[in-house]
């Protein structure tokens, strides 16, 4: 298989096209659905797809919980989204605006093998861990920990596989949304959804640190990079974090 592809995933031409049509939730859950229930019922697919999305809005339930409280999360397998605070340049007090992250383990599923650890800005909140038990009982009605586990697995593995392969991401969240576009990652928060108590919440941009040394040919590198360079179509304003996995 070459680098880059991955089972479900469809060829040149079907990637091509991808590049420049969003790949949504929606697609991926079908993509997912249809590698598990391949040559069984539509009753069979139609099960699948519901354990998918309903472990989807159980994750976002339990992000937009925490981060509405200003608290972080933590999703070993995929990113970290928290808050930064600061003091506030009006009136004294402290402004806060919401931080994201890959994650290493994420970053090293997209074959990025050279890059430094990336870390949170000082001052951030502290971030709780996905407990997968926790997702199951607390934020759905239905879901077992094993489905949660196997079904976030999935959708965390499908969305890295479509970023290894260049297409462009939108994925809707609790939060905001995730994006990817050539093997760029950013969040764009949604700021009506992030506003209990902190009218003045903001999200400015930064960067993933810089490679540590440049890697073989055949692997992805992580590289620092400016929204204003790559892509003029996205605001500084509504996001904290972008990520380039060079081919």
């Amino acid at each position: 298989r070459q680098a880059g592809q991955s089972a479900g995933l469809p060829g040149r031409e079907g990637s091509a096209a991808m590049a420049t049509k969003e790949v949504t939730l929606a697609k991926i859950v079908e993509e997912i659905a249809n590698e598990r229930g391949s040559g069984k019922s539509a009753k069979v697919l139609a099960a699948h797809s519901k354990a998918l999305n309903e472990t989807w809005d159980a994750l976002n339930a339990w992000i937009h919980a925490l981060m509405f409280k200003r608290k972080g999360v933590h999703i070993p397998m995929f990113m970290k989204l928290t808050w930064e605070f600061m003091p506030s340049t009006a009136g004294g007090g402290v402004r806060a605006r919401p931080v994201f992250m890959l994650t290493e383990q994420f970053i090293r599923s997209l074959r990025v093998t050279n890059f430094k650890k990336p870390t949170l800005p000082p001052s951030t909140a502290a971030c709780e861990e996905m407990n997968f038990s926790s997702l199951a009982l607390k934020y759905s009605e239905t879901l077992t920990k094993d489905v949660v586990f196997l079904s976030l697995r999935d959708l965390v593995r499908k969305i890295g596989d479509h970023v290894s392969c260049s297409h462009t991401l939108a994925i809707e969240m609790s939060v905001g949304t995730l994006k990817a576009k050539q093997r760029k990652v950013w969040f764009e928060f949604d700021q009506n959804s992030l506003r209990p108590s902190d009218a003045a919440a903001t999200a400015d941009m930064s960067v993933l640190p810089p490679v540590a040394s440049a890697g073989p040919a055949t692997d992805a590198a992580a590289a620092a990079t400016s929204a204003a360079e790559d892509d003029a179509g996205v605001s500084a304003a509504t996001m904290m974090m972008m990520a380039t996995l060079a081919a």
